[in-house]
């Protein structure tokens, strides 16, 4: 039968949960199972305690997506994160997600999300990237690929000379080594500190010229491309003789 190119989506009706949750001075991360419908993470769906005291907060959307193309697609999100005034470590929290917020198939979790008691902690480092070809002479237009080994970073980097920012390029493609090249990468997260910086120095070997084309002559006469040569000498012309 004829094979059609159809894209069919594949959407799951079962119940969400709160796979994760970090608490650091960077602010309270709460890591969902599914991506969420943002229009029902309303204010009363979260409840702060921060050292036995209710407190309120400010909710931002982590990893926001649009689910289409139009303007009136809805939004996703998989990772909120709460954060409130003079959050310090030691902080000790206690983080209720009501059971009505629902995934993007409109299924809401089965049971409320209860957090126990946590101690806020300092954000841990990422893990400095990764570079698949070891630095050094590479043949011409190599591909270099960056990885960050530690979970939910990204790897920025640059490629003239500068220390790379949480605003440089995310990696997404390899890199093409077809010049001399100092790349350098970080690791960055929502709730981690950027890694140490990693750089690598890719040198292409210099091009070799074609040696000079070899001349030939025979008896003492050049010979180009095309001619005809003897390995014997010519004939001398027999002198003409003259009457007086």
């Amino acid at each position: 039968p004829e094979q059609l190119d159809v894209n069919i989506p594949i959407v799951s009706y079962a119940s969400p949960e709160v796979s994760r949750m970090i608490a650091n001075t960077k602010g309270l991360f709460v890591v969902f199972s599914k991506y969420m419908d943002e229009s029902t993470f309303t204010s009363d769906r979260f409840t702060l305690f921060v050292n036995g005291v209710e407190t309120g907060y400010n909710l931002s959307l982590v990893d926001s997506d649009k689910s289409g193309t139009a303007d009136t697609a809805p939004n996703y999100t998989r990772t909120v994160k709460l954060t409130y005034d003079g959050m310090a470590e030691s902080d000790v929290v206690e983080l209720m997600v009501d059971n009505r917020v629902e995934s993007y198939a409109g299924v809401a979790m089965e049971n409320r999300f209860e957090s126990g008691r946590m101690t806020v902690s300092a954000p841990t480092v990422a893990a400095i990237p990764k570079a698949n070809v070891p630095a050094g002479e590479v043949e011409k237009n190599t591909a270099v690929f960056i990885t960050a080994p530690t979970d939910g970073t990204v790897v920025r980097y640059t490629v003239d000379g500068t220390d790379p920012t949480e605003e440089s390029p995310v990696m997404v493609d390899a890199i093409i080594v077809s010049e001399d090249v100092t790349v350098k990468a970080i690791a960055t997260g929502a709730f981690v500190e950027p890694s140490a910086v990693l750089a690598v120095r890719y040198t292409i070997p210099a091009e070799t010229s074609a040696p000079d084309r070899p001349t030939a002559s025979v008896n003492g006469e050049p010979v180009k491309d095309g001619d005809t040569v003897s390995p014997f000498p010519a004939p001398r012309k027999a002198p003409r003789s003259s009457t007086r």
